[in-house]
C-alpha cells in the first residue's frame, strides 16, 4: 500500500482515503472541478470519480453546485473543516517517517495575487524570504487591480491576496496588516509642497495627480478623504500601468503615491517624497488577506504563519 494508501480516517468500518480526504478538500476551497483538477494535476473526471466515491462510502452528498460553483453541503463543511487538520498532520508525518528516497510528494502550490504597488511596499525579497523558508512550496504570483485581487480570493481562484487598504474595506476577508505604510506623495522638486516636510489634506487642493484609479483601493481612500476634508485635487489621469503612471506624471509634472523607499529613485527625477497627513483614523497599509467562510489551503497557513 503505498503512502496515498487508505490511513485517514475509519468510521462504520468505511475507510476514508487521504487522497480522497486532498481531493475533496481541494474541489471545496477551490470551488470549481477545473480549477481543483489543474491544482491537483489530476483530470477532471478523475476528481469527480473520487469525490462521487467518497459520497457513496459516506452515504451522504458533500457537495451541490449553485450558480456555476461548487458549494459543500452541511455535512460537506462538517468534513471539510475536520479533514484540513488531518491532511496536514498526515503530511507532516509523511515528511517525517517517509525516506526521502521513496517520497515522492507533490510539492505544494501558493498562488498569491498582488495589487498594484503592493509588492513596492514590502521589504526587499519578501516573498523570496518565503519561498526560501519553505522551499517546497511553487509561488505563482500575479499583480492586477486591488478589487480584483478580493474577487479573486472570494472565488478561491487564489489563496492569498497582497493589497494596499484599509481594514473598512476589507472586513469581508481575514486579513493581517504586513506593512502600515501610510500614504507618501512624489512631488516635482520645483513644486512650492517639495518645501514642506509634511502635507495636509489642504495642501493638495486642486494639484494635479495621476493614480491606480477606482479598482485601487488607495485612490478610494484618497478620494473619500479629500471629499470629507473638502478638497479637490485635479486628476488628470487613472491607470492600472505603473509605467504609464510614472511617465505621464513626470511629463505633467503632476502628484502620485509612492513609498519613501524610493527616495533615492524620485531624487533622480528631480523629485521628493513628502508623507500626507489624513484626518481618518483608518489605517492604511499593506494587507494579506484569505476568505473567512472555509480554513485556507495548507499553503495558504503556512505564509499566513510565517507573516505574523
Amino acid at each position: 500500500m503505498d503512502y496515498y494508501g487508505c490511513v485517514a480516517a475509519v468510521r462504520g468500518g468505511i475507510s476514508m482515503d487521504i487522497r480522497q480526504l486532498e481531493y475533496y478538500s481541494t474541489l471545496v476551497r477551490k470551488g470549481s472541478f477545473t480549477r481543483a483538477a489543474d491544482e491537483l494535476f489530476v483530470t477532471r473526471q478523475a476528481l469527480s470519480k473520487a469525490v462521487k466515491n467518497l459520497e457513496h462510502e459516506l452515504g451522504d452528498r458533500l457537495v451541490i453546485v449553485r450558480n456555476g460553483r461548487v458549494q459543500p453541503t452541511e455535512v460537506g463543511s462538517n468534513l471539510y473543516a475536520e479533514a484540513a487538520p488531518v491532511i496536514d498532520s498526515y503530511r507532516k508525518l509523511e515528511g517525517h517517517f517517509v525516506p526521502h528516497t521513496e517520497l515522492h510528494v507533490r510539492a505544494m502550490s501558493l498562488s498569491i495575487a498582488l495589487g498594484h504597488g503592493s509588492l513596492l511596499s514590502l521589504p526587499d525579497g519578501y516573498l523570496e524570504l518565503f519561498r526560501c523558508a519553505h522551499p517546497n512550496v511553487r509561488l505563482s504570483i500575479e499583480e492586477m487591480p486591488t478589487e480584483s485581487v478580493l474577487d479573486l480570493v472570494a472565488e478561491s481562484e487564489v489563496d492569498i491576496g497582497i493589497v494596499g487598504s484599509t481594514p473598512d474595506y476589507l472586513a469581508a476577508f481575514e486579513h493581517k496588516l504586513l506593512v502600515k505604510t501610510g500614504l507618501f506623495l512624489s512631488i516635482p522638486r520645483d513644486n512650492p509642497l517639495a518645501e514642506k516636510e509634511r502635507l495636509t489634506m489642504r495642501d493638495v487642493d486642486g494639484e494635479p495627480f495621476v493614480t491606480y484609479g477606482k479598482r485601487n483601493h488607495l485612490h478610494r481612500f484618497f478620494m473619500e478623504e479629500c471629499k470629507s476634508a473638502g478638497v479637490y485635487p485635479d486628476i488628470l489621469l487613472t491607470t492600472s500601468d505603473c509605467d504609464m503612471l510614472v511617465q505621464s506624471a513626470q511629463a505633467s509634472d503632476a502628484l502620485y503615491f509612492c513609498f519613501p523607499e524610493v527616495t533615492e529613485y524620485q531624487a533622480a527625477y528631480g523629485r521628493v517624497i513628502r508623507p500626507l497627513d489624513t484626518p481618518s483614523n483608518s489605517a492604511f497599509g499593506t494587507y494579506a488577506i484569505i476568505r473567512k467562510e472555509l480554513p485556507a489551503a495548507s499553503s495558504a497557513k503556512l505564509f499566513w504563519d510565517w507573516a505574523e
